[in-house]
């Protein structure tokens, strides 16, 4: 794949489908079913090491750390940290292996998404108006994408350039590794960290990216939906004005044209809007259950990772909360920009329309005030909201437990 296309200006579909593909393939994961070439050899067995080092040195270790050496040593921060580094780390995985397994129906959302691509007619004031919003959408996913990444790559380096001998997390003992700090535990311990970052931060930072890009573009569907009803009218006016048209016989004969255009506009913008609709029930459908148990996982992760200590949690907690923030931005972007698609329907200079599509209107109304929207499991809407909620509620936790333990 060519590393140019990676850049903002190459922002339709089709080609941000592509660069998510292309980095998810590097963690097993296949999104594009029209692309049939087989996952390299040497990025398989970096992703089945690189797994097999994350769940030895931080589940099956964690595990022994915190139920067996911690009760001997009474060390509860120790515990909070190396509890707190496995939680936050887990919605990669689930989120990955979900998208192994059910690959199917990941590939049918974008298989939906590209066919809805194709209905757009290129070089039209709608076409123009999505690949604007397009533009912003994969400026979102990139910022997003490099914020991670380099969190990670940091969180790898400062044992570096700290005195002494240190790993990615001092209290974080391996089993069958002590003492970690002499040679060859040292160096063996570093690498299976390394390793584990690695597939850890990777993988998440491209389903985010992936997230992001798939709701982003419902998102700039619904945002050149809503610029193209409110200038129905207009557009309509400028299309009696053309050159096929450059006399008009009578107001009743032009007042008809327009009605004529505005009609078969309407009914485009229906399709779309319904494309919508099937899309983001399909994603909910796909990810619901996944979200839910995401969102538990990070309020404990939010939680442990007070309890261990701002001074020892300080790269996680930014992870953590990117996790949780992004996936909230990008579901209140979605919701925000079907409320103004309600608002631009209602405010489409309906009332210069005839009876035929006041009517067609009058449909559209019901349908444009459900506001689009992603939950967690049905349970909560992805919004501000919930993210504000989910800080307070993990807070007022951590203050809970705060005081029991003291």
């Amino acid at each position: 794949m060519e590393i140019r296309k990676f850049r903002l200006e190459y922002c339709d579909l089709p080609t941000m489908v592509e660069n998510v593909d292309f980095m998810l393939r590097l963690v097993y994961v296949r999104i594009n079913k029209s692309n049939n070439r087989p996952i390299n050899i040497s990025a398989i067995i970096l992703w089945t090491v690189s797994l097999t080092c994350y769940y030895y040195a931080y589940v099956f270790s964690m595990v022994w750390f915190v139920l067996v050496r911690c009760p001997e040593t009474g060390d509860l921060l120790a515990a909070c940290v190396v509890f707190s580094l496995v939680v936050c780390s887990q919605p990669s995985f689930l989120t990955m292996f979900h998208m192994i397994v059910y690959k199917k129906r990941v590939q049918s959302l974008i298989d939906n998404c590209l066919m809805l691509n194709e209905l757009v007619k290129p070089g039209t004031v709608y076409s123009k108006n999505l690949h604007t919003h397009l533009r912003y959408i994969k400026k979102r996913a990139t910022v997003v994408f490099i914020t991670m990444v380099m969190n990670g790559i940091l969180y790898v380096l400062m044992p570096i350039v700290l005195p002494g001998r240190h790993l990615t997390e001092d209290y974080q003992v391996i089993y069958g590794l002590e003492p970690m700090l002499e040679t060859p535990n040292f160096e063996i311990a570093s690498v299976m960290m390394a390793l584990s970052v690695y597939i850890c931060v990777f993988s998440m930072a491209n389903i985010t990216a992936f997230n992001l890009i798939i709701l982003g573009y419902i998102e700039a569907q619904m945002v050149a939906l809503s610029r193209e009803i409110q200038s129905v009218w207009k557009n309509a006016e400028e299309f009696c004005k053309q050159r096929d048209h450059p006399h008009v016989p009578s107001h009743g004969l032009k007042h008809e044209l327009q009605n004529m255009f505005v009609n078969e506009t309407l009914k485009e913008i229906i399709c779309f809007h319904i494309k919508c609709i099937e899309i983001i029930k399909e994603y909910n459908s796909v990810f619901r259950v996944t979200k839910a148990i995401e969102f538990t996982v990070i309020i404990l992760a939010i939680i442990s990772e007070l309890l261990g200590g701002i001074e020892n949690t300080y790269l996680e907690i930014p992870f953590t909360f990117v996790l949780i923030s992004m996936e909230c931005v990008a579901g209140q972007k979605l919701t925000d920009a079907s409320s103004n698609f309600e608002r631009a329907v209602y405010s489409c200079k309906w009332e210069n329309f005839n009876v035929k599509n006041r009517r067609i209107i009058l449909s559209m109304l019901p349908i444009a005030q459900r506001m689009l929207s992603i939950s967690a499991g049905g349970m909560a809407v992805l919004n501000y909201s919930c993210m504000l909620s989910v800080a307070k509620f993990s807070y007022s936790t951590y203050n809970t437990l705060r005081l029991m333990v003291k």
